[in-house]
This record gives C-alpha cells, sequence and structure tokens, in this order.
C-alpha cells in the first residue's frame, strides 16, 4: 500500500497541530498537556516538521539509492556501502517491509 502522495504540511488550527496533504488531513498530533521546558516544545515543533517532511525525505532517499547501487560494484567503499545500507533500510521502514 503506497502513503498519501506529498507534500505535507503541518497546520496549526487554534492550540491544536495537523500533518495534512492536498487531499486533507493525514493526523491530528495529540498533545499531552504543555511541554515543560523550552528545549521540550523546541523538539515538539522538530518532531511535527519531520512527520510533515516524510514523503520528500522517502523520495529523497529513493533517488540517492538509484545514484549509488550502480557504483557499489566497482568502488569498494565502506562509507558509500553504509550510505546505501542505511538508505535501504530506511526505505523498508517507511514502506512496512522492514524485517527488524
Amino acid at each position: 500500500m503506497n502513503h498519501t502522495p506529498g507534500p505535507w504540511k503541518r497546520i496549526a488550527i487554534g492550540k491544536r497541530q495537523v500533518i495534512a496533504s492536498g487531499h486533507g488531513w493525514l493526523v491530528e498530533l495529540p498533545r499531552r498537556g504543555e511541554p515543560e521546558t523550552d528545549l521540550q516544545a523546541r523538539q515538539v515543533e522538530a518532531d511535527y516538521d519531520l512527520m510533515a517532511a516524510a514523503p520528500e525525505l522517502l523520495e529523497a532517499l529513493k533517488e540517492a539509492i538509484d545514484f549509488l547501487e550502480p557504483t557499489l560494484g566497482r568502488v569498494n567503499s565502506t562509507p558509500q556501502r553504509k550510505a546505501y545500507e542505511m538508505a535501504r533500510d530506511a526505505i523498508a521502514r517507511a514502506e512496512g517491509k522492514a524485517t527488524v
């Protein structure tokens, strides 16, 4: 099954936060009280932004895989292979295909 197409946006509606696409709301983000510190508040806001960026991040990882995959047999680069494997595993998790 495919996810709702992006782009997604974080939208504030009063004190509520939602992640929405051009097709409507995807999820309302719950708040369990107010953050106790300014750092916690900034982390919550950053988490919302990360969720909203998910479709673009997934697409970027797929592009990176397409770029890296043909070179893996020609170059014995541990950092390159590690980047490829991390991207491949993240895509699998995002698509619900992770084995771990």
